[in-house]
C-alpha cells in the first residue's frame, strides 16, 4: 500500500492541453493561480516555501500549449487544503526521433 503525502515529490511526463492564468481580486490585493492541465492531471504552479520556489509566475509562462515537460511536482492533488499538485521544476521532454 502506497503512503500519500502532502510532502512527497513526483516526477511526470506530460503533454500539455492548455495553460491559464487566474486571478482573485480582493481588498487585500490579487491573488494569481497558474494552473496546467496536462494528459495526465491537472497541476497548480505556485509559490512553496518548503521547497524554496518562489518563481512560480516564471516557470508558469515557460509552459506551452502543446510541448511535452519532465514535472517535479509535489503534493497529493485533491486533498483538504489543496486541489492540484504543485509544479516545483519544468523540464522539455526530448522530442522522439
Amino acid at each position: 500500500m502506497e503512503t500519500y503525502s502532502a510532502f512527497k515529490t513526483d516526477y511526470v511526463t506530460a503533454k500539455v492541453i492548455a495553460v491559464e492564468d487566474q486571478q482573485k481580486i480582493q481588498k487585500s490585493g490579487t491573488e494569481y493561480r497558474y494552473l496546467v492541465i496536462t494528459d495526465k492531471e491537472t497541476f497548480v504552479c505556485e509559490k512553496s516555501y518548503l521547497k524554496w520556489h518562489f518563481d512560480a509566475s516564471n516557470t508558469f509562462y515557460r509552459i506551452k500549449k502543446d510541448s511535452t515537460y519532465h514535472f517535479k511536482v509535489q503534493g497529493i492533488g485533491k486533498g483538504v487544503l489543496t486541489d492540484y499538485r504543485n509544479i516545483l521544476l519544468v523540464t522539455p521532454a526530448e522530442p522522439r526521433e
